[in-house]
């Protein structure tokens, strides 16, 4: 099993390194994931020595977490520009680039709101 996922690790890893968009999907994603989990964490919960915590804080669930956020805003972007229908991966590359500066300042104005009116 672990030549396995390393075999897999390896595939992505390299098909990272030959896009360049994908590779900066994935580090925009990870910055995402670590900021919405520490608001999540630390300003609307207050705690974080539990179970869930330990699950949530490592590598691959911030950056899924970011994915997420991510493909929250690249929907109606792609739905805007693109119409309704089948989602094909070279739309989704052109719009890689603003649906990263749309998520990353939206998600710097909700930063900002719920640190500056929520208290920890």
């Amino acid at each position: 099993m672990p030549s396995e996922t390393s075999g897999l690790q390896n595939e992505v890893f390299k098909y990272l390194l030959k896009t360049p968009k994908a590779l900066a999907f994935v580090f925009f994603s990870f910055i995402s994931g670590y900021i919405w989990l520490y608001l999540i964490l630390v300003w609307l919960k207050g705690s974080t020595n539990n179970k869930a915590t330990r699950h949530l804080d490592s590598g691959y669930a911030k950056t899924a977490l970011g994915l997420l956020w991510f493909a929250i805003v690249m929907y109606p972007l792609y739905c805007i520009k693109f119409g309704f229908g089948t989602v094909e991966l070279e739309k989704v590359y052109l719009l890689a680039w603003n649906t990263l500066l749309t998520g990353l300042f939206f998600q710097g104005i909700i930063t900002i709101i719920i640190i500056r009116f929520l208290k920890p």
